[in-house]
């Protein structure tokens, strides 16, 4: 059992769990394959006001209907979150150069938390987690966490 599910099933049990464990179940059931991914670049926007503390976004899994990122393969990605310098932002996950189909963005708030993303991947690109600024207008890049596939993945 990897590492990711005895963690997981950890927290199922501390939260009771059965319904926790269904759920675990189903993504692995409907998304079989654990994709590796690793950082390869954080992104933070500096400016001249005095450094709250950093942000983090962190993609913990990437599960899928393949055995690797391609085109016409679905995926969910989940991770963990810390926004410390904004009061609220969009959490966006994305492909630079590619092309996702799926409801990529969530608001969140500042603090700690969680996110589960389902996608399509309708052209491939380098993987990515940012958090936007909000506004009507659209948002300014505050941090980008950039992930790909290991070499000796495929």
């Amino acid at each position: 059992m990897k590492m990711t599910q005895v963690l997981l099933l950890a927290v199922c049990a501390g939260l009771g769990g059965a319904a926790c464990r269904a759920n675990l179940a189903h993504q692995q059931s409907e998304y079989p394959y654990a994709i590796p991914v690793e950082l390869t670049q954080v992104w933070m926007k500096l400016n001249e006001t005095p450094l709250p503390p950093p942000d983090a976004v962190v993609l913990d899994e990437v599960r899928g209907t393949a055995d690797r990122l391609m085109e016409g393969g679905s995926y969910v990605a989940s991770g963990h979150y810390k926004l410390s310098s904004l009061k609220e932002a969009q959490l966006y996950l994305g492909l630079t150069d590619g092309r996702i189909e799926g409801d990529c963005t969530r608001f969140v708030s500042r603090g700690e938390g969680t996110f589960r993303i389902p996608f399509r991947i309708i052209a491939t690109g380098k993987l990515h987690v940012t958090f936007y600024t909000i506004r009507a207008d659209g948002g300014d890049v505050v941090t980008t966490a950039y992930y790909q596939e290991p070499t000796h993945a495929h």
